[in-house]
């Protein structure tokens, strides 16, 4: 039986950091198979207890995350439901702490959790918009917003209906400021989005123009 997996590792240097996080990466280098599978896991699990045990406080932690960036989000595809919930659960623990410092990894991890969101598995879905609403909720960062859009005009409707989803989570988030000089291609997506085939699409279009009329009521009043 493989060890309990420590829950924080304090992490309370950058030399600490760095110790860890080539442990981790050396850790996977190996590719997922029958066999490697729960060590990638149980990688994965440390990743997430170094950044709770302070590892994302370090300027250094942004540079350590894009390094792991191709095996992380390897697993974040992967269809082995657990490997893949770990890999999401570390973004879960990582993107509230860092908060507005997750801009950097914003067009690293955000494209593939959107990807899975276009999956029929519906745990799989429910995980990573989980961490799509965390991302929006916690991070505020405007730079999310052009990914989210592409992702609205998507053929699959679970995917169109998540990302509207998210841009209402991201308006209500407080990023409004940072946000008006997309208004217009709000504006734009609101309108292409009020008419979609889709119910579940339409009720999100109601509720962000619904914010958005809270936000700039000057600008519907226009």
């Amino acid at each position: 039986m493989a060890p309990a997996q420590e829950e924080r590792i304090p992490i309370k240097s950058a030399a600490d950091l760095a110790y860890y996080f080539q442990t981790i990466q050396d850790a996977l280098a190996e590719k997922e198979t029958e066999d490697s599978w729960q060590r990638l896991d149980r990688a994965l699990a440390k990743l997430e207890a170094v950044a709770k045990g302070g590892g994302y406080k370090f300027d250094e932690f942004v540079y350590h995350m894009k390094s792991v960036a191709e095996p992380l989000t390897s697993a974040l595809l992967s269809e082995r439901t657990r490997l893949s919930g770990t890999a999401g659960d570390v973004l879960a623990s990582v993107a509230p702490r860092m908060a507005e410092r997750f801009e950097p990894l914003v067009n690293v991890y955000v494209p593939p959790l959107l990807q899975i969101c276009a999956r029929t598995n519906k745990v799989a879905l429910k995980r990573a918009e989980k961490c799509l609403q965390l991302v929006a909720r916690h991070c505020k960062l405007p730079n999310i917003l052009p990914l989210l859009r592409e992702a609205s005009k998507d053929k699959y409707a679970g995917l169109r209906a998540v990302s509207v989803a998210c841009m209402v989570t991201l308006f209500e988030s407080g990023a409004s400021d940072r946000l008006y000089r997309k208004a217009a291609e709000v504006e734009a997506m609101i309108a292409s989005m009020a008419k979609d085939s889709n119910p579940e699409v339409r009720q999100n279009c109601k509720k962000l123009f619904q914010v958005y009329i809270d936000l700039w009521p000057e600008r519907v009043e226009r």
